[in-house]
């Protein structure tokens, strides 16, 4: 669906400000897939994603939305931006109307849309998000920060992306608006079928919902493959600040001190991890705890 080729961007080049931001990235995203894009502050990845759906123009190199380049004159970059809907980090400063309804309408006004297909379009967006109608009227300004958040989300799903870039989605959450948010990001992949890309610096949120993780360092891709496969390289991460997922370094840990376990099991998940020990503990006590 998406693909970056060779690209570049440049800050203020030229000047005594420029600053090489992405270096010669490619990767190609196909329909579907979800995809953890990591890397400390300054890694490069806040300002990859802005190429997504054109808020920034390569300095070099191309991106391609179905094989077309999106900066190409036969392109709408209008369509563009409704086909890959991007969230940015703390989304809730970006709400501005009056209610939350009008708010989530805003995008599919500006799309064109009549009045009855921007409520239909928006309402649908909230109910997925699980705001229901007694939201409708309400100031967006007396949400809760999580339904802030949601309700963001919710004006974005309006314009019915193919594709939802979110960047640091969980920033500034408690652990159970986290986990609320992320796993409603994971539930509309699932039943909308959406592409989705995660940005983050977490590796637990990489390994619990993430099926490929790409990795960006001083603007440069550093890995790209399934989660479980970049996360076999914890050395190379820890040496760019980054490391592992705590379930990862424990089961490191304890192999590191004898203990034996099969390569299949789901080490990424807190779930699977847990399950692993207890039975792990189980066969080593004769089935007795």
């Amino acid at each position: 669906m998406i693909e970056f080729r060779n690209v570049d961007y440049i800050y203020e080049p030229e000047t005594p400000y420029e600053m090489h931001a992405v270096k010669n990235v490619s990767f190609t995203i196909e329909a579907g897939e979800f995809v953890a894009l990591l890397g400390h502050t300054g890694s490069g990845k806040s300002t990859l994603i802005e190429h997504f759906n054109g808020l920034l123009k390569p300095s070099s190199g191309s991106v391609l939305f179905h094989g077309t380049d999106i900066f190409s004159k036969e392109v709408s970059m209008k369509e563009i931006r409704s086909k890959i809907g991007i969230v940015f980090q703390y989304p809730e400063h970006q709400l501005f109307e009056s209610t939350v309804l009008r708010d989530v309408c805003f995008g599919p006004k500006n799309m064109g849309l009549s009045e009855e297909e921007q409520k239909e379009r928006a309402k649908a967006a909230l109910t997925s998000v699980g705001l229901d109608e007694s939201y409708y009227e309400m100031s967006p300004f007396e949400l809760s920060g999580g339904e802030k958040r949601r309700a963001a989300i919710a004006g974005v799903l309006a314009m019915e992306p193919e594709a939802l870039i979110l960047d640091e989605p969980s920033a500034g959450l408690d652990p159970r608006g986290r986990d609320e948010i992320l796993g409603l990001i994971r539930k509309l992949w699932q039943e909308r079928g959406l592409t989705v890309v995660l940005v983050s610096h977490s590796m637990d949120e990489a390994a619990r919902y993430a099926q490929r993780v790409i990795v960006m360092h001083e603007g440069v891709k550093k890995f790209d493959g399934p989660t479980r496969e970049v996360f076999t390289h914890a050395k190379e991460l820890e040496e760019i600040g980054l490391g592992v997922p705590s379930t990862v370094r424990i089961f490191s840990m304890l192999r590191a001190r004898g203990e034996a376990f099969p390569a299949d099991i789901d080490e990424l998940s807190v779930e699977g991890a847990a399950q692993a020990l207890l039975t792990h503990v189980l066969h080593k006590e004769g089935g007795h705890v």
